[in-house]
């Protein structure tokens, strides 16, 4: 839950009171202002935080329209934060092997559309996330060697494809050498 508040003290947006459910998002999403983000993904269970946002990670340049009040550009912001609770992401050494698999199978589904959408460095992140997910660490029996090595190399080159949109050319180098040293390596080169 927090109060949001402006410079003069006006409250602009209150979530998780009087009654009402307190605001549930992922982070790292853009699904808040990318203070809140920030801020939400350092706390701890029932911590409690007063935070001070600048424009460049509050609303920007633009004024913005709330539930209470109308936030001018440039605004400085003020919020009263308590986290109720999170749900930690699994990380891949907690899963078993099909657990990686589908995690990274969903990472890059969402990759996909991020890319469709044009957010490009978001949709790079989940690329990353995915190839994490099924890497090479010797717990991946035979079987299941074609289609994580597979996975992986399609999310480095949709992550390098990324990097190009964003002008990233060494990143897009980085991760396209990665796949030849993954393919020479299963041709036994």
């Amino acid at each position: 839950s927090y109060i949001a508040r402006l410079e003069d003290g006006t409250v602009f947006e209150k979530k998780g009171y009087d009654g009402e459910q307190p605001l549930e998002f992922i982070t790292d999403e853009e699904q808040v202002i990318a203070g809140l983000d920030r801020v939400a993904a350092t706390m701890k269970k029932e911590e409690w935080a007063i935070v001070t946002i600048n424009h460049e990670y509050g609303f920007g340049n633009v004024e913005a329209k709330r539930d209470l009040a109308t936030i001018p550009s440039c605004a400085k912001l003020y919020y009263e934060v308590e986290m109720m609770d999170f749900i930690k992401e699994k990380v891949p050494w907690e899963m078993n092997n099909q657990g990686k698999i589908e995690a990274a199978g969903r990472k890059k589904e969402e990759g996909n559309l991020l890319f469709k959408n044009g957010k490009y460095e978001r949709a790079g992140k989940k690329y990353n996330k995915a190839a994490d997910c099924v890497s090479e660490d010797g717990s991946f029996v035979d079987d299941e060697q074609k289609l994580v090595k597979s996975l992986r190399v399609s999310c480095w080159l949709n992550s390098a494809a990324c990097c190009l949109k964003l002008k990233d050319y060494q990143g897009a180098i980085e991760l396209c050498s990665k796949v030849i040293v993954e393919r020479e390596a299963a041709r036994g080169v």
